[in-house]
């Protein structure tokens, strides 16, 4: 007989699963107190390295939970 993956069993554990990498919670909680932008989520860590910051949250948004808004660069009229 084979094992079921966890995630087959339990939605308590597969959300467990989810959060059990470090930084996803502080990730979420920075995120739901309003911090959007890269580094403000950064500064409201602490000591995440930048690369392992950008790992989280691409699998996060993998997941379907974080979602990206990249920036728009926009060419304004002098003056205006």
């Amino acid at each position: 007989m084979s094992k079921k993956p966890y995630g087959m069993i339990c939605p308590i554990t597969r959300v467990c699963e989810i959060l059990e990498p470090r930084w996803t919670i502080a990730i979420i909680v920075a995120l739901w107190a309003g911090n959007t932008k890269f580094n403000d989520i950064r500064r409201e860590i602490g000591s995440i390295s930048p690369g392992l910051l950008t790992k989280r949250l691409r699998e996060l948004e993998g997941l379907g939970l974080v979602e990206r808004i990249p920036r728009l660069a926009v060419i304004q009229a002098a003056g205006a």
